[in-house]
């Protein structure tokens, strides 16, 4: 695992896999503080994540989004991420009544190879 922490923000990058499965990066978790959102501070963290990927030799970089998380996911994807497709993973989960899903990006930094 990899970390960045401050008092105010916090990710961690996961990429321990079984050794029969290609080691793929997993953004696990990534959260800044409510009274310090909407000032850049996760995109600058996911610039940091992407850039510490990078640095380990990955071109690619997965994270799950909660379906009901719109900022979070506008974020995602205006920074490139899209559903891991064609096997997109979607993980539903019943808290407290509220239907909720987990939805699993992706993001290759393999420009030449990604549609465009």
């Amino acid at each position: 695992r990899k970390y960045l922490a401050g008092s105010d923000f916090f990710f961690s990058i996961l990429t321990v896999q079984p050794k029969a499965v290609k080691q793929r990066p997993y953004l696990t978790d990534l959260a800044v503080h409510p009274d310090h959102r909407r000032q850049g501070i996760a995109s600058a963290l996911m610039a940091e994540a992407e850039g510490r990927v990078k640095e380990m030799g990955f071109e690619e970089l997965f994270l799950g989004v909660s379906s009901s998380n719109e900022p979070a996911l506008n974020m995602y994807t205006d920074m490139g991420y899209a559903k891991n497709e064609p096997k997109s993973v979607v993980i539903e989960t019943d808290q407290k009544k509220k239907k909720n899903s987990t939805i699993l990006l992706r993001r290759s930094f393999n420009y030449e190879n990604e549609a465009l």
